[in-house]
């Protein structure tokens, strides 16, 4: 085909195609698989050729391959972390020992028409006082106005690292109020902070 650059491979199984290998002279030297790859994977052997994207390093000296790192599957869903994203975006950490393993999901709910929900998470500076922490967002996205329709928040009480509560809010009447809170000691207050 003209102006195009086109790596393929000859394989016609799921998980083969052409990829994109980056290296270094000492990776030719050595005969290494290079430092990092794009690849094409043939998303399950069939001959209407869809595949995933796949985005690979390799994390040490003594590896002898390359690890995945992030893929975009060819139904637009987009892993880091994981092979198999589940969603618009699927983010992973597995952990290693000292902590435990996180999951990071996003995607569109559709409600019908251009109506569609969004989660989003969202972090607070600790110079922020009293009220930084972390809150996750429930939008509500209708054809292109997005609208905070709730949120539950975990802050500091009193600025305190040691101290936190969590905070259930809801839209009354377009605005975010607070609706219930539990607070570090346990109690919890409805119409009350």
């Amino acid at each position: 085909r003209t102006d195009i650059l086109a790596i393929n491979a000859i394989g016609t199984s799921a998980g083969t195609g052409g990829a994109i290998l980056f290296g270094n002279s000492q990776s030719i030297t050595a005969g290494s698989v290079g430092g990092a790859a794009i690849k094409y994977l043939l998303q399950d052997g069939s001959s209407n050729t869809q595949g995933d994207l796949a985005f690979s390093t390799r994390n040490a000296t003594s590896d002898t391959s390359l690890t995945e790192r992030m893929r975009i599957q060819y139904n637009g869903n987009v892993g880091i972390g994981t092979t198999s994203p589940g969603a618009k975006l699927d983010v992973y950490h597995e952990g290693n020992g000292t902590d435990t393993a996180q999951r990071i999901i996003y995607n569109y709910a559709d409600f019908g028409g251009t109506a569609q929900s969004l989660l989003t998470l969202q972090g607070k500076s600790t110079t922020m006082g009293t009220n930084s922490g972390v809150a996750i967002n429930f939008n509500y996205d209708k054809s292109g106005t997005v609208r905070n329709i709730g949120k539950l928040s975990v802050i500091r009480d009193d600025g305190s690292d040691d101290r936190s509560s969590m905070v259930f809010s809801t839209n009354k009447e377009g605005t975010l109020t607070e609706a219930m809170r539990i607070n570090y000691l346990g109690n919890v207050g409805i119409g009350t902070t």
